[in-house]
């Protein structure tokens, strides 16, 4: 019941991935791409969509996009990187917009969080420049999560007290939620503000420190 659909991710381009012939491993090899995917789809009463990234060439890439549509899963997510390409390489926006006219089933497009996306209104211009259905981010969202807010950006220091909270309330792991934070508070951390949170053993110890400033401040 907590399940609404199910993901394959085919566009890690992480060593361990590649490594194991997962994520973008499986760019190269659309049969096994086929395979894996209508077997999914044929086990399960769940929707099933899948993530790429873009192969060399357009129309390698719209190819592989069909191969994909065929399996029966119900969109598709399109990172605008090659496998080798990082976030300091431009997204190729153009690819993904030669998928979505090419396939029926939705395309969600990827990658625009470096180049495109800075606020709420950029997603929307992301969206139309792709011609994609949606927009899935990634990075924009780690750093603000109220990249979402229609009203603009909240400060990165509320978003982090906020979300410190939620870490407590739901005791999530003290090492991922130091991670999130260092994320949302990227700009401060060769300050004194990131040394007191790379420093925090505990969640507490964080939202201590967080609130200490605060008390300061006032």
């Amino acid at each position: 019941k907590d399940v609404a659909g199910i993901d394959v991710n085919m566009g890690c381009p992480k060593k361990f991935s590649l490594d194991g012939g997962m994520g973008a491993a499986l760019l190269k090899q659309p049969e096994k791409v086929h395979q894996i995917l209508s077997s999914l789809v044929k086990s399960v009463s769940k929707p099933v969509t899948c993530k790429i990234r873009i192969l060399r060439t357009i129309e390698d890439t719209v190819s592989l996009a069909k191969t994909i549509e065929s399996t029966g899963v119900k969109a598709l997510a399109v990172h605008g990187r090659l496998q080798t390409e990082r976030p300091r390489d431009s997204v190729h926006t153009d690819f993904i917009k030669a998928v979505a006219e090419s396939v029926s089933i939705p395309v969600i497009a990827n990658g625009g969080s470096s180049d495109w996306i800075k606020t709420y209104e950029d997603i929307d211009k992301y969206k139309k420049e792709t011609g994609a259905a949606s927009v899935m981010i990634a990075r924009a969202a780690q750093w603000n999560p109220s990249i979402f807010r229609k009203e603009g950006l909240l400060p990165a220091e509320d978003v982090a007290k906020a979300y410190i909270r939620y870490a407590i309330r739901y005791d999530s792991n003290c090492a991922n939620a130091k991670y999130c934070l260092a994320q949302i508070m990227r700009d401060n951390l060769e300050g004194a503000k990131g040394r007191e949170l790379l420093s925090a053993a505990s969640l507490r110890q964080i939202r201590y420190k967080i609130d200490k400033r605060e008390r300061r401040r006032r």
